[in-house]
């Protein structure tokens, strides 16, 4: 099986994994009714001519194959075992963003038997400012494929290109991922042996940030008629079913993904679900 045809197996989004569609960028003086804006650069594509973002000087533009090879270079300096790595890349918003995937059965914990989850982690870099050139670990349930971020960054450059890119602080932080991630799964063993009930799992429903009663709604039909079983991993991994799989909209579908990941992870590190899984708040 190609590495492609695992990827599709495993969840990923099925867009340029393998030979991600990049194109040039540059950064050229901004004008207006033929007059030069000083202190300002336009970001464009010199292919097209499309304009992706505006910027002040002192933006230093860090080009999503630069972030790319950044990214590969720390994952190698980072010491992590590689074997059998899965590698996606994705880009949204008409390229403006830039999401790279790792995920690293090497580093897999089993939550209880047969039901494993590996270390997953994703690089980020955009134009537009929505991302900094960043790590972000999280987990990846091969049971079902679904896939979630840890409510917390393991490592950011110094600054929002502003800089060149840190490669020290970008090789910690796999480590740290790695680190981040081993103590979540013990989170996670105990979920699998804490029992909830309906009304418990409804009033975490209704804490997940940002969730209309639409979405409650749809929530609590799966949790009745399709839970795993009445336990708090259950529930989780409702949730990160829902972020990972439920039906998305335009192309933008990895930044929505993440985006529901990123509301999963600030739920689980929230006061409510801590409590309810009996740690401290």
């Amino acid at each position: 099986m190609g590495s492609l045809d695992l990827m599709e197996r495993y969840g990923f989004v099925p867009a340029n994994h393998t030979a991600p569609a990049f194109f040039p960028v540059e950064l050229v003086p901004m004008s207006a009714a033929g007059r030069t804006i000083d202190g300002w650069r336009a970001l464009v594509r010199p292919d097209t001519g499309a304009v992706l973002h505006c910027w002040q000087d002192g933006y230093t533009l860090v080009p999503h194959e630069a972030a790319t090879a950044a990214f590969d270079a720390a994952l190698r300096a980072g010491g992590l075992d590689t074997t059998g790595m899965l590698v996606s890349t994705d880009l949204t918003h008409d390229g403006r963003r830039l999401f790279r995937q790792y995920v690293l059965p090497a580093h897999s914990v089993e939550v209880r038997p047969g039901d494993a989850t590996a270390l997953r982690i994703v690089g980020f870099n955009s134009y537009d400012g929505s991302l900094a050139v960043s790590w972000r670990g999280g987990g990846y349930r091969f049971v079902c494929a679904n896939t979630a971020v840890i409510g917390r960054d393991v490592a950011t450059a110094k600054a929002r290109h502003s800089a060149r890119l840190d490669m020290e602080a970008l090789a910690r932080g796999m480590v740290a991922a790695c680190t981040l991630y081993l103590a979540e799964t013990a989170r996670w063993s105990r979920w699998a042996e804490l029992r909830v009930d309906t009304d418990q799992a409804v009033r975490m429903l209704r804490a997940l940030p940002g969730a209309s009663d639409a979405l409650v709604g749809q929530l609590t039909t799966a949790w009745v008629g399709g839970r795993e079983d009445d336990t708090l991993w259950a529930l989780y991994n409702l949730f990160t079913h829902w972020a990972t799989h439920d039906a998305t909209r335009g192309a933008n579908r990895m930044a929505t993904v993440h985006a529901r990941q990123e509301r999963v992870a600030r739920l689980i590190d929230s006061k409510p679900w801590k409590a309810l899984e009996g740690g401290p708040a």
